[in-house]
């Protein structure tokens, strides 16, 4: 049997220096910890900034989504809404630049942007041998509205949209909407009740509590936009049909479609029966007061060189818009180029517009007496600013009717999810 050498013995049982060799070896334990810490709160300051990146790019991608919906654009909107996405990391991602960049539309008004990039080794290698990669998602989605069947337009109107009234505005199955960016976008002060699927402001809306408004009011919505922005209007006839027209005895009267340069006085007790088509009313007014109806099927009025509707004083208003044609659902309307107005429109005993009102450019007041109202299968207001008063019911809808749906598309707000 071999013997251990004696020098050999006196190595294996000498403790000295054993503190040195435990310290050399938790020194290199301590100093690793130390690298892989900072090199993983590196990781995880990168990772905060592509989450930041993420959000900010799917809410822009968002954004351009609902704009190419509401636009028309002609590109698919899909890929409108992954393009500045996707341009949006490039251009203000900072660090997130760098990083694998997957952008989607996998779900309904929704973008999606992923971000991946490995992460930078600087301190770890020895205890690492690769960076783990760095993962983020969002989720940015468009909340679509109904459809805006009271809409203000002006996008600098103080208020755009105001109820003073005592009475009643229903928006049935529709979406009441203030496209102004101010302060006082949407402004209600009377006591009666506001009803709708949204009531919406893209500026700020002030509601008293006097006034009942269901859903309440939301501020911060995105805009609408113009749902007529694409129609041009019918060119009128050379000539002029009358000039000046005023009918103020009692007695039935027939006007057929033509120019009405000057405007159409109606009052007196004076009973008017508009024939199909579309009258044109070049400058002055259609006024209608002291106790005049009107009356008329498939009739439109276009509105021309500062021409306004005051129906005040109608004693009985029944309207239809046509069907078809260049006025194709549309009861009164003028051009997007014609200067600020006011029309007034009154329901005190009867009072029936089927179709479509559209003054881009007009302040328009709705006001009703005690028995007033709107009672149409279908009517939906645009103007560049709308106050309610009165005590009566008026309600708007923008389905059916035998017109075509005017209605404009809206998304309420853009918001983060998972």
């Amino acid at each position: 049997m071999r013997t251990v050498s004696p020098l050999i013995k006196r190595f294996m049982s000498d403790a000295r220096g054993t503190t040195a060799i435990i310290f050399a070896l938790c020194l290199m334990a301590i100093v690793g910890c130390l690298a892989l810490s900072v090199d993983f709160a590196t990781w995880v300051k990168k990772r905060t900034d592509l989450a930041s990146a993420a959000d900010f790019a799917s809410l822009a991608g968002a954004r351009a989504l609902v704009d190419s919906l509401l636009g028309g654009n002609q590109d698919s909107p899909a890929s409108v809404a992954e393009a500045v996405a996707r341009r949006y990391i490039i251009e203000n991602g900072g660090a997130a630049a760098v990083a694998n960049i997957t952008v989607s539309t996998d779900r309904p008004y929704g973008v999606r942007v992923a971000l991946n990039e490995q992460g930078q080794q600087h301190f770890s290698k020895a205890v690492s041998a690769k960076a783990p990669d760095i993962d983020v998602v969002s989720y940015a989605v468009a909340k679509q509205a109904s459809d805006a069947c009271v809409l203000a337009l002006d996008p600098t109107a103080t208020p755009g949209i105001e109820f003073g009234l005592s009475g009643e505005v229903v928006a049935n199955g529709c979406s009441i909407w203030s496209n102004a960016d101010t302060q006082l976008s949407m402004d209600g002060r009377g006591s009666g009740t506001v009803s709708s699927d949204w009531n919406c402001a893209v500026g700020t809306a002030n509601i008293t509590r006097r006034l009942n408004v269901t859903p309440e009011a939301r501020s911060n919505c995105l805009p609408v936009r113009d749902p007529l922005a694409d129609w041009t209007p019918p060119a009128a006839p050379l000539g002029c049909t009358a000039s000046g027209l005023v009918l103020d005895k009692p007695g039935d009267y027939t006007l057929w479609p033509g120019t009405y340069c000057g405007g159409i006085t109606i009052k007196g007790g004076a009973k008017v029966t508009f024939k199909s088509g579309t009258y044109f009313i070049d400058g002055g007014a259609l006024l209608v007061e002291g106790g005049g109806s009107v009356y008329g099927q498939h009739v439109a009025f276009l509105l021309m060189n500062d021409a306004y509707v005051d129906l005040g004083g109608a004693a009985v208003v029944d309207l239809s818009a046509p069907p078809s044609g260049d006025m194709a659902g549309l009861v009164f309307a003028s051009g997007r180029d014609e200067s600020r107005q006011e029309s007034i429109m009154r329901g005190n005993t009867e009072f029936r517009v089927e179709g479509h009102v559209y003054l881009p450019t007009h302040h328009l007041r709705f006001s009703g007496g005690s028995d007033g109202g709107f009672p149409a299968s279908y009517t939906t207001i645009v103007a560049a600013t709308i106050k309610f008063e009165g005590s009566s019911r008026m309600e708007f809808r923008n389905n059916g009717g035998s017109g075509p749906n005017y209605g404009a598309r809206a998304f309420s707000h853009i918001f983060l999810t998972q």
